[in-house]
């Protein structure tokens, strides 16, 4: 059904790339052969399958409604841990040029980002975007960046 599409989809995708090469940096061991964000997303897939299937869940209730809910949210909130460690990666161990590091961290900000101001916190998204998003990315906004991503992780999943 749609849940192994999905699950396909994700083990065939850029994302899940990303985490493989991403894990071992952010200290993620491999757990039945794949890191740890990509195993907790998979195992949250079967979840919302096994979930879909149970008759008793039907999809036609309330109840069911939001059990579902709460996996998919847990479904995003782990890829986003994947976008966030790559603008970390890209913002300090990037390994190309100025210009491409500048690149990445302005595409993984546009991913990223819109989440705090989503929570409402313009001002920090503001600051944020002008630091690294601007195509002005300076090194020495890695400290503040990296500080105010990990005190709003509760918005960005």
């Amino acid at each position: 059904g749609a849940i192994d599409e999905a699950a396909t989809l994700w083990e065939s995708g850029l994302l899940f790339d990303m985490a493989e090469e991403l894990g071992p940096r952010f200290g993620h061991k491999q757990i039945d052969g794949i890191t740890y964000l990509n195993r907790q997303i998979i195992d949250r897939l079967k979840k919302a399958q096994v979930y879909h299937q149970d008759k008793t869940n039907s999809c036609q209730s309330k109840n069911a409604l939001g059990g579902l809910r709460i996996i998919v949210k847990e479904i995003v909130s782990y890829m986003t841990a994947v976008l966030i460690q790559q603008l970390i990666f890209s913002m300090v161990d990037y390994p190309d040029s100025s210009s491409a590091q500048e690149d990445m961290v302005e595409l993984m900000s546009f991913a990223v980002l819109p989440r705090i101001m989503g929570c409402g916190h313009e001002m920090m998204y503001d600051d944020l975007y002008d630091k690294l998003a601007t195509r002005n990315f300076d090194k020495n906004s890695i400290p503040f960046a990296t500080n105010a991503i990990h005190s709003h992780l509760n918005c960005l999943g």
